[in-house]
């Protein structure tokens, strides 16, 4: 049987330099809700005056904030970015990078 090999992943950006002692591990669509639901309490806003200023449904950040498997990806991206969210992919593995390794030697 022949061996796949990947093609190399195209540059990324890497994450902050601090973002595991500011961020944390979400592991559900139910905890990306807690802190949809976070944000928007912290800020003082009503459900419908947060999706105004977001620019989407009252309808869309209420089911995000559930955490309902409906909503998608790129519009959950969109609303995490909206409220200043960055959201940082990190393999498990501590063998693997998703940066070349000239991005981790800072060359």
């Amino acid at each position: 049987m022949p061996q796949v090999v990947p093609e190399p992943l195209p540059p990324l950006d890497p994450a902050p330099h601090d973002a595991a002692a500011r961020g944390a591990v979400v592991l559900s669509l139910e905890e990306v809700g807690r802190v949809t639901r976070w944000w928007r309490t912290r800020h003082r806003r009503s459900l419908g005056d947060a999706a105004g200023m977001l620019g989407v449904t009252r309808r869309l950040l209420a089911e995000l904030e559930r955490g309902e498997r409906g909503v998608r990806l790129d519009k959950a991206l969109d609303l995490l970015a909206g409220m200043g969210f960055d959201v940082v992919l990190v393999p498990r593995d501590p063998s693997v990078s998703l940066q070349s390794s000239e991005d981790r030697s800072g060359a």
